[in-house]
């Protein structure tokens, strides 16, 4: 039976000496750390627009889908979608509108570009930056916010009606 072998002795066999000095492998130089965005903020929160401020949380997803952070838009809704009950009408914003719900004089063509500013208009493959969204669907206002499945032992799958890609 041989006697078990150490890696000391393995590491003692790379190294030469010369003049009592070690010489080993030439170290790599440090790479310069150029991911700036910590996992403390590679997260994309989803709220409800018309939940409460307080606790407005439906989603927090870590989002490793680029160096600095970020997830693909379809697959942010799609996991939406599950969540407002297997919903493929819902969109993105960047934050709720408080003209949407309000008796305010707003007129059609200010509504209209308000709109389009606080709406995500991606493609499906394109890649959603960390930070705080709101996940919409139409005929949903703060008397009436659309519903939410609060736990997956609630949800139910799809079988005729699959969210598309």
């Amino acid at each position: 039976m041989s006697p078990p072998v150490h890696p000391l002795p393995q590491l003692e066999s790379r190294l030469s000496l010369r003049s009592g000095i070690i010489i080993g492998p030439t170290p790599l130089p440090l790479v310069p750390n150029t991911h700036t965005n910590t996992t403390a903020n590679r997260h994309i929160l989803i709220r409800h627009p018309h939940y409460p401020e307080a606790g407005n949380l439906l989603l927090k997803l870590f989002a490793p889908d680029s160096p600095t952070g970020g997830l693909q838009v379809g697959y942010v809704k799609s996991v939406c979608g599950i969540i407002a009950g297997n919903a493929t009408d819902g969109w993105l914003e960047t934050c709720p509108d408080p003209d949407a719900d309000a008796n305010t004089d707003v007129d059609e063509a200010q509504a209209l570009h308000r709109q389009q500013q606080l709406r995500i208009n991606k493609p499906s493959h394109s890649i959603l930056p960390p930070g705080q969204y709101f996940f919409c669907r139409p005929k949903s206002s703060i008397e009436e916010p659309y519903a939410i499945c609060p736990c997956f032992r609630e949800w139910q799958f799809p079988h005729h009606a699959l969210l598309p890609d």
